[in-house]
């Protein structure tokens, strides 16, 4: 239990109650993201959608070496499309937190 202002009268009223004891004011308690904590979740969705998009762009610039045999070739092909698998995977969480984040209710 702590101890918040009211907002009518300035005093000190507890968190849990519903009344302020002095003005009598209704004291209703704000739900929701804080707006740093909010401008965090957005900070981590947009580096999560950078990371996503940065490894994308990697993979499909890069070829195998020309020197590489066959078998090789086919294993850093298949290593390119799990990378590429994980690189959308960021970028939809990205996208994902991003949304969350916009809709979410500020203190």
């Amino acid at each position: 239990m702590a101890l918040v202002e009211c907002k009518e009268c300035g005093k000190d009223i507890s968190d849990s109650s519903k009344f302020c004891p002095h003005c009598g004011a209704p004291y209703t308690q704000a739900i929701g993201l804080s707006q740093s904590n909010k401008v965090g979740k957005i900070i981590g969705g947009l580096l999560t959608l950078i990371a996503g998009i940065i490894l994308l762009i990697w993979i499909n610039f890069r070829e195998a070496p020309r020197y590489m045999s066959y078998e090789l070739a086919e294993k850093y092909s298949d290593k390119a499309s799990e990378l590429s698998m994980f690189g959308y995977l960021l970028v939809g969480i990205g996208i994902i937190a991003l949304m969350f984040a916009a809709k979410s209710k500020t203190k």
